[in-house]
């Protein structure tokens, strides 16, 4: 049996024909030979092929990959069947052929001209024929080897539903809590948690304020749940650092008072504490005997929202009001600057990211999942020769780095909604203010 992928390269053939006949991996290049070309000099014949044809731009070489079942073949058999396979797949092209011994898995590397020397057609393969062509003359020469050949599953249960049972659970969702479960009791930040989760095989979806995570064939996903509750990204986040009591939104009870210096009521802040006081939010003194609306006890939480904000910034004019404003669309213009880097980086290793959840996920799948035991030998291969440590902390960074850089977002456009509803109160409360300053009953706020 062996596993084969066909990977386009942008980069200098010399590096990659370097890594491929690497002499630690390769029995000290006795397994190594080049096919239309000289090892010495194969990068320079391909520079001058693509030259020749005047086609040096796009892809500069194809890097393809042939793995073997462990134990299966020996390191001479699997060399003679890739270049058997180089000879019939890549004819007309110049190709080095290097089997890689170092693993437990062994395997042939291909590096290949993506132009032809012989017609001056540059390499290209779909997906379709990449059955045929690829997969189907590999199969063949495997077949007549005798070695096995990977054969379509045809009947069973997907393998999500297979390691769900296996786990002595008994729904998707059952599989979900405990995974979170597991996962939220070792990550160290937001960023972990999702790439522990896709190690486990789920997809991560944003949709709305809930991150849901969809196990690999299910048709929805589900979101983490901790006693019950729902949670958010800030929710995850406040899990791990042990801050959060309850994930449910908890309503605002007035503070207790503590009484503070004399100061002549100015500005925004004295007209929202002072309106504030009047609606029984805050302090403990006489109000006014006038009927209060009870709507207007609805909007404590917004009142408070909109007084920590003024406080916080020490506002108390519309100038002062507009330079906050300021800031923060500068900030959001930075974050969001932020984001398209982060997000470009993900994109740019997203194949390597998808490798390592692979990895993980599906090295207990069974011989008889031949597409996932297919595609675990083609992770490998992806990240033959690459730090996986390193790249699995990078990973968990920038997506770490997201988390963060949404959050302070959605605090930054909170923020804007804050001042939107400060310009619309301030009005509001004046008006009120005077109706109320006519009343006997009415004492000022300073009095408190």
């Amino acid at each position: 049996m062996a596993v084969t992928s066909v990977l386009s390269r942008h980069m200098r053939p010399d590096k990659l024909i370097a890594y491929v006949t690497n002499p630690q991996k390769t029995d000290d290049q006795v397994l190594v030979k080049g096919f239309n070309c000289k090892i010495e000099t194969a990068a320079k014949q391909m520079q001058q092929t693509k030259e020749r044809y005047g086609k040096t731009d796009g892809i500069t070489i194809f890097h393809a990959i042939q793995a073997f079942k462990p134990g299966e073949v020996t390191p001479e058999l699997a060399h003679e069947i890739g270049a058997a396979f180089v000879q019939e797949h890549f004819a007309g092209y110049e190709v080095v052929l290097a089997t890689h011994i170092d693993r437990d898995h062994i395997h042939n590397h291909m590096a290949v001209n993506s132009v032809s020397f012989s017609t001056g057609k540059k390499y290209h393969s779909t997906k379709e024929s990449y059955y045929v062509d690829v997969r189907g003359i590999s199969d063949r020469l495997c077949a007549e080897n005798g070695l096995s050949v990977i054969e379509p599953r045809s009947h069973g249960i997907p393998y999500a539903e297979y390691r769900a049972r296996k786990n002595g659970q008994l729904t998707l969702r059952d599989m979900v809590d405990r995974d979170a479960e597991e996962v939220l009791s070792i990550a160290l930040n937001t960023g972990e948690v999702y790439r522990l989760m896709e190690a486990r095989g789920y997809e991560i979806e944003h949709r709305g304020k809930y991150p849901t995570f969809k196990p690999q064939g299910a048709k929805h996903g589900f979101r983490m749940k901790y006693n019950g509750a729902s949670l958010t990204e800030d929710d995850i986040g406040a899990l791990i650092e042990n801050d959060m009591l309850s994930t449910t939104a908890v309503l605002f009870k007035p503070r207790e008072y503590v009484p503070i210096p004399f100061e002549k009521p100015k500005g925004f802040r004295a007209l929202v504490a002072h309106w504030m006081y009047i609606l029984g939010i805050i302090g403990r003194g006489k109000r006014t005997s006038i009927q209060v609306d009870p709507k207007e006890l609805k909007r404590f939480e917004k009142l408070k929202k909109q007084e920590d904000f003024l406080q916080k910034y020490g506002i108390d004019t519309e100038e002062q009001l507009n330079e906050r404003e300021s800031e923060i669309n500068a900030r959001i213009d930075e974050l969001t600057k932020t984001r398209i880097i982060l997000n470009s980086k993900k994109k740019r290793q997203r194949k390597l990211y998808d490798a390592l959840a692979d990895i993980e996920y599906l090295s207990a799948a069974p011989e008889e999942y031949t597409a996932e035991r297919e595609k675990l030998m083609k992770s490998q291969s992806l990240l033959e020769g690459i730090d996986t440590d390193a790249l699995n902390r990078e990973k968990t960074e920038v997506y770490d780095a997201l988390v963060q850089v949404n959050k302070a977002l959605r605090e930054m456009r909170s923020e804007l909604r804050i001042i939107k509803a400060v310009r619309e109160e301030i009005p509001r409360i004046e008006e009120r203010l005077e109706e109320e300053e006519l009343s006997e009953a009415f004492v000022p706020y300073r009095e408190r």
